[in-house]
């Protein structure tokens, strides 16, 4: 799939053997899929508590997957994320039968009903 308003790709660089850089696909952001979380109700995870949300087979596994995080995560920060996200949401607040808008999450439904919780 290609990125989309909806849809973004997260890219990651890998450094190859013969010293080459290039770029592998790390992961995807459904933003389509967001969904308001009162503040009272966010956790934190660090690499500390991350074995309360997630098992691992051994301490290997467990460094390479907080790398890989840690390299999502900086990726994720330069990305300019947060505006596509609020574009998104004002595409559906204001365009709620556009072709694109048809995939998301009601937002506004959404913090109605976690205003509420």
């Amino acid at each position: 799939m290609r990125d989309m308003p909806d849809f973004k790709r997260i890219f990651i660089p890998v450094r190859r053997r013969n010293g080459e850089t290039t770029k592998h696909l790390a992961a995807v952001v459904n933003l389509n899929y967001m969904f308001p979380v009162p503040s009272k109700l966010l956790i934190n995870v660090y690499p500390s508590n991350i074995e309360k949300f997630r098992e691992f087979k051994n301490e290997k596994v467990k460094s390479k997957y907080i790398d890989l995080l840690n390299k999502e995560l900086k990726v994720l920060n330069n990305s300019g994320l947060e505006n596509k996200a609020q574009k998104l949401y004002q595409l559906r607040l204001n365009y709620p039968d556009n072709k694109i808008c048809k995939r998301c999450f009601d937002f506004k439904e959404l913090e109605s009903l976690a205003q509420k919780y």
